[in-house]
């Protein structure tokens, strides 16, 4: 807002001048000089200067707004960005963990239903086909389960990244408002 002073007292100068060397042009014929000697273009070329100056400033000041306008958009639809990230990640961890407790009945159901079909086999009154049936379910709860894990450890390290890129985004708004 300073400048825009300064110029408009260029552009107040620059009349006062233009006024000036129209007296000046006055006095000088009334000697008996010719006026068309005097540069009359002067006042003109003067306020043409300043105007042309403020306006670049003005020009200059929209764009440095406009700039700071988009960055801080930028930056806004970023951290949108990562607090979703966030919130997602955190819903997975919590979906992930009770898929580990589905998979840990599931596990637990097999196993019992595994050691009654051996059992029956042993004592005769069960076949070789119901123990194969419960080892090929126990097999599928076992690798469920560790799915489940799997599924809970990459959902951990995703709210983790997620966390993580947030406290750096949150050190950065720190520094630029210190600086």
């Amino acid at each position: 807002m300073k400048r825009r002073g300064v110029y408009i007292s260029i552009a107040i100068a620059a009349a006062v001048i233009a006024l000036l060397v129209v007296q000046i042009s006055r006095k000088q014929w009334q000697k008996g000089v010719d006026i068309d000697t005097v540069d009359k273009t002067l006042p003109v070329k003067i306020a043409a200067v300043a105007s042309h100056e403020f306006t670049d400033e003005v020009s200059a000041a929209r764009e440095v707004r406009s700039q700071q306008e988009q960055t801080r958009i930028q930056r806004d639809k970023m951290t949108d960005h990562i607090r979703l990230e966030i919130r997602r990640a955190f819903l997975d961890l919590g979906k992930a963990e009770k898929n580990i407790e589905a998979a840990e009945s599931a596990l637990k159901s097999a196993m019992e239903a595994y050691r009654q079909a051996r059992s029956g086999y042993r004592a005769g009154e069960g076949t070789n086909t119901y123990v194969l049936d419960a080892s090929t379910a126990l097999s599928r709860a076992e690798a469920n389960h560790t799915q489940a894990i799997s599924d809970y450890n990459i959902a951990l390290a995703a709210l983790n990244n997620a966390v993580v890129v947030m406290v750096e985004r949150l050190d950065i708004k720190e520094k630029e408002f210190a600086e």
